[in-house]
């Protein structure tokens, strides 16, 4: 029998951290750490699969189907898209988790919407969204031939943001910064990539004279010619020890 815990309480029995790394221990010996990742909503859906608490292969219900979901389309997503969508899919199962999913109609995601939305129209709209490409999933793996019930059903209305930086605005954050965020600054404006893209640019990305990418979020490959500003820009930030473009 295992020790009691004298910390982590909140965690379930073989669910350990160790640093920042969420384990799966098991009660063998010699024991086998198993890990399970950072994340902790992720950890525990690694956790439940290892303890054999998700749903078998053939189970139709809309928590059976989010669980075959998990191991064969999360894999394909970037990590922070996998983050999103198991707080998305957590709030899902709540409500729809032990329906089969046949039984899931129009008028239960307009519901969904209604309630939800009182609190957070647009993560209802996100949710609704991830709820109908599980049901296409569920459609093609043969689960179920009905209608997707989102369709037709409308989501709240959104307002894109539209507000542009000023260059003075711009130029007060930059004076203001220190050098390597200014670089981060510089490069975002010349090259129109999200913060996490720039994060992980490294001296490697410049390969024939161009900055070659790999966006996270959409994984598409991604050239830039390394010229004019763009160039100064680079070959300013390497010049230093310490640089954005580490590595």
């Amino acid at each position: 029998m295992g020790r009691k815990r004298t910390i982590n309480h909140d965690l379930p029995p073989k669910m350990n951290l160790k640093g920042k790394m969420y384990y799966h221990v098991s009660t063998d010996t010699p024991r086998k750490w198993t890990k399970l990742g950072q994340d902790l909503s992720i950890a525990k859906r690694l956790w439940a699969e290892i303890e054999g608490e998700q749903p078998g292969p053939n189970n139709s219900t809309f928590r059976g189907i989010t669980a075959r979901y998990r191991k064969e389309v999360f894999p394909a997503k970037a990590p922070q898209t996998q983050r999103d969508n198991e707080k998305e899919l957590a709030r899902l199962e709540a409500v729809f988790g032990s329906m089969p999913v046949d039984a899931i109609k129009p008028h239960h995601i307009k519901r969904y919407l209604d309630e939800r939305g009182k609190a957070a129209p647009v993560r209802a709209n996100r949710e609704k969204a991830l709820f109908s490409h599980v049901f296409n999933f569920a459609r093609a793996c043969g689960y179920t031939d009905a209608p997707n019930p989102c369709a037709g059903v409308r989501g709240h209305r959104e307002t894109g943001r539209d507000r542009y930086v000023e260059h003075d605005e711009f130029l007060a954050v930059w004076n203001a910064a220190h050098y390597t965020v200014q670089d981060a600054m510089d490069l975002a404006l010349l090259t129109g990539q999200r913060p996490a893209d720039l994060l992980k640019m490294n001296r490697g990305d410049i390969r024939d004279g161009e900055l070659c990418l790999a966006q996270n979020k959409t994984g598409k490959p991604l050239r830039i010619a390394v010229t004019g500003e763009l160039k100064d820009l680079i070959e300013r930030i390497l010049s230093r020890q310490h640089s954005v473009m580490g590595g």
